[in-house]
């Protein structure tokens, strides 16, 4: 009897493949549309870590390898590997020497760039503006010296300062191994993110998933729609208390919590459709206490799996 049943599930596994890639290959040739997709926000999904668990325990995702893109303590890396494979391994790239001493304990499979990404190689300067200090929340939490907020900026400019590091920046692609196979890249670069995608081609064409930081760039959108994804958005993070403004456009509104910079912020859910999405969103930006999003970047290949686990 069991191994009828063997028989059986394997019949039913080999069933779902061979969907899978005749909605696949279809997909393969429909162009993506140019709008910001609402499936994900409207669903609640707040985190990556939902989205590939939902995919994997569908039997339609299994990620091979990953890139974290500002990898801040470590703590992504280790929830990405999650939903690898025992070979898999984790390409995560951190400049800050700050955050450095979290990865002391990594899991072996995390591979540690402690440089910068971005379009060329080339030296850089990281401006962190806040770092984590003992008698912060954060810090009770064990991240004393940690940062998630440091940035690129031009490395002629006058003002010097401890809050100014040199570092090392460098084109993915140059960098990880070609016989990689990167399936999820996950980008938080405060606000270098378009940067680091015009250096990375070759691992943008192999990615299915993408989970990348939007402050507003609109190259990040132009480029990601390049590589043929299709764009969600997630909740939009705000500072401070929601305006009227924001109370109309978005709901729910959750309660506030503390970012490692001291900031009070919440999450909010777009629930009205974009009339104008680079302009509203700068406008959000400028008066309304916005900081950011998360876009998902999926590969059409997966679009209809994707959006049947999040109608």
């Amino acid at each position: 009897m069991f191994q009828r049943v063997l028989r059986r599930a394997r019949s039913e596994l080999a069933a779902v493949a061979r969907t899978v890639k005749r909605v696949g290959d279809t997909e393969k040739t429909t162009s993506t549309d140019g709008e910001l997709r609402a499936n994900l926000s409207r669903n609640g999904v707040k985190s990556f870590e939902t989205i590939l668990s939902s995919m994997r325990s569908s039997g339609f995702l299994q990620c091979r390898d990953f890139l974290d893109g500002g990898a801040g303590s470590g703590d992504t890396a280790r929830k990405m590997l999650e939903f690898g494979l025992p070979s898999s391994r984790c390409y995560a790239f951190e400049p800050f020497v700050g955050n450095l001493p979290f990865f002391e304990d990594r899991d072996e499979r995390v591979v540690l760039f402690e440089q910068a990404l971005g379009k060329v190689n080339s030296s850089g300067v990281l401006f962190v503006s806040s770092i984590v200090e003992q008698g912060d929340t954060w810090a009770a939490r064990g991240l004393q010296g940690y940062s998630s907020v440091g940035r690129l900026v031009a490395s002629d400019r006058q003002e010097r300062s401890e809050k100014h590091f040199d570092v090392e920046v460098v084109r993915a692609d140059d960098v990880i191994p070609e016989d990689a196979n990167v399936d999820f890249v996950k980008l938080d670069l405060q606000g270098g993110e378009s940067a680091a995608i015009e250096g990375m081609p070759r691992i943008m064409s192999q990615a299915v998933l993408c989970w990348v930081e939007y402050a507003g760039d609109p190259l990040v959108l132009e480029l990601l729609r390049g590589h043929g994804f299709a764009l969600y958005d997630t909740p939009y993070l705000f500072q401070g208390a929601a305006t009227p403004l924001v109370e109309q456009h978005f709901g729910p509104i959750t309660s506030t919590f503390e970012l490692s910079n001291g900031v009070t912020a919440f999450h909010a859910f777009r629930r009205t459709p974009w009339k104008d999405h680079e302009a509203e969103f700068t406008e959000l930006r400028s008066r309304h206490g916005l900081i950011q999003t998360d876009l998902v970047a999926c590969r059409p290949s997966h679009v209809s799996l994707l959006e049947r686990l999040y109608p």
